[in-house]
């Protein structure tokens, strides 16, 4: 068949594209730095805790704000103080309660630990060793939710790049001729019905030394990034 190219027989020697380890570094980084960054949070909150709890002082401070967001079936309470140390004021905000919300008013006074130190750095309510243990769980049960809700989506598109890569290494190689043209398919044949054009799986993988045309010449090199969708393996001839 005059232009068709022939693969190796399998296994063969494969690697990812550029594109394709470009995709599994995207899916690590999504996966990995939200949980993470969620996890840092909360160590920077303990410790923070921890402190108010050595070194805290208790005061009352004004209500300035009290805010509340919808978020499904739940909502998220806030309620804005402002805490005056000597001739100084400093405004934060503090997570409660829909119940504790719906009896505060601006103007109330709350209670409130500061450090003495460092007054900007304050809490509403008391801080004492069971918020510091509740606060700091919770922080770490929503990393930890986080990265298993991102995980599952994540997961196929590396089952998808490992399952092209498996089919370039060890799919049986046959060929169709349409109208001008001759396609190469690739079948694995320990799964069912598993196959692509060679063209489309060398998006996401290819040999490492290429397959030869019957002439004896190497297909051109993989293209850079952006200059196009890299080489294809489909072409022009007839049977």
């Amino acid at each position: 068949m005059s232009g068709a190219l022939s693969l190796p027989p399998p296994p063969r020697n494969v690697r990812f594209t550029r594109r394709a380890r470009g995709w599994l570094t995207a899916v690590v980084l999504i996966l990995v730095a939200p949980p993470a960054a969620l996890a840092v949070a909360g160590l920077a909150e303990r410790a923070a805790l921890r402190r108010l709890l050595a070194e805290g002082r208790r005061a009352e401070a004004r209500v300035v704000e009290v805010r509340s967001y919808a978020t499904g079936s739940s909502a998220n309470c806030y309620v804005d103080y402002e805490l005056s140390v000597g001739s100084a004021s400093w405004r934060r905000s503090g997570f409660v309660t829909p119940e504790v919300l719906a009896r505060t008013r601006v103007g109330d006074r709350v209670p409130v630990t500061y450090l003495a130190a460092d007054p900007g750095v304050s809490r509403l309510g008391v801080v004492d060793e069971a918020r510091v243990v509740r606060e700091s769980r919770s922080w770490f049960l929503g990393a930890g939710a986080l990265g298993l809700g991102l995980a599952p989506g994540l997961l196929v598109v590396v089952w998808w790049l490992l399952g092209r890569r498996a089919l370039l290494r060890d799919g049986v190689e046959t060929v169709e001729t349409g109208p001008g043209t001759t396609n190469v398919i690739l079948h694995d044949l320990r799964r069912t019905g598993r196959s692509a054009p060679l063209a489309a799986i060398e998006r996401t993988a290819r040999l490492v030394n290429g397959p030869r045309s019957p002439d004896g010449s190497t297909p051109p090199p993989e293209s850079a990034p952006g200059s196009g969708s890299g080489p294809t393996r489909a072409s022009s001839g007839s049977s």
